[in-house]
């Protein structure tokens, strides 16, 4: 199996970076030799903190893996991403968000899927977790998770890619939604979702950081529909589901809809973060 980085692209995320690196490092798997954390436009304490939890772990563990933690003055997932792609030094790598919790072990699991299946990209299977969600969160989310988009073509999260797909997407052009322009860009057949391993989505709790989690989806795929109308969405089907849940699944896309496109009128760039289910 080949040996991979794993990327990490972190704003402000001081209250999670630490155990992120902890349980990458501990167990660490033998084909991880190398995990870069690239701290981009942070306000508050995530380099500070990812030094630290590094510099803590070194002096207990002797550790066969590099970690470097770099740090970008501005905010921007993109070239982040692009930025731990460009100093990497393996052929295969993880694209992994701050907030999702998974073992090196995990990763390395994933990327012998996309390798044994000769593939461009693949995915865990997510797990939504509504615990403490306002409930109308827990009934949009009820769909959410049960639509064929979220079962076969959410690539996302966490992310492995092959040598070929990263020579095809780097670096990536500054867009919102980066997984889905990673998802389109290489088409249905490179990328597959692995059934066997999952992680653990934690939804927004509160209703307006589902709105501002939603809005920003919906500007993302407008962005990429406008300057990038070659890059077509998988078809994504809803199975059927209760009045109550459709009714509240509905209204809030339509609410989404109205924010987005009032932020895109106005030229609103605000980063819309879910802080709500990091707490």
């Amino acid at each position: 199996m080949n040996r991979f980085s794993i990327i990490i692209p972190a704003y402000n995320e001081e209250r999670l970076i630490a155990a992120r690196l902890e349980h990458l490092l501990i167990p660490l798997n033998n084909f991880c030799d190398e995990i870069i954390i690239v701290c981009n436009g942070c306000t508050d304490k995530t380099v500070s903190k990812a030094r630290f939890a590094l510099n803590r772990l070194l002096s207990r563990n002797n550790f066969e893996c590099h970690v470097i933690i770099e740090e970008l003055e501005l905010g921007s997932k993109t070239k982040a991403l692009n930025h731990g792609i460009k100093i990497s030094k393996n052929s295969v790598a993880v694209l992994l968000d701050a907030d999702i919790d998974i073992t090196s072990d995990g990763c390395a699991e994933l990327v012998n899927f996309l390798c044994e299946n000769n593939l461009h990209a693949a995915s865990p299977t997510p797990n939504f977790n509504f615990c403490g969600a306002h409930w109308l969160n827990k009934q949009f989310y009820n769909v959410v998770s049960s639509s064929s988009y979220n079962k076969k073509h959410r690539i996302a999260n966490v992310i492995a890619l092959s040598k070929p797909a990263k020579a095809e997407l780097f670096p990536l052009p500054n867009v919102i939604a980066d997984d889905a322009y990673i998802q389109r860009t290489l088409g249905e057949s490179n990328y597959r979702l692995m059934s066997t391993l999952s992680y653990t989505f934690h939804c927004p709790k509160s209703v307006l950081a589902m709105f501002k989690v939603q809005a920003r989806i919906i500007r993302g795929n407008l962005e990429l529909k406008r300057r990038f109308p070659r890059l077509k969405p998988p078809e994504n089907t809803i199975p059927s589901t209760n009045l109550i849940n459709k009714s509240v699944f509905i209204a809030i896309k339509i609410i989404a809809l109205v924010i987005a496109r009032y932020e895109l009128t106005f030229n609103i760039e605000k980063w819309h973060k879910d802080e709500s289910s990091r707490k």
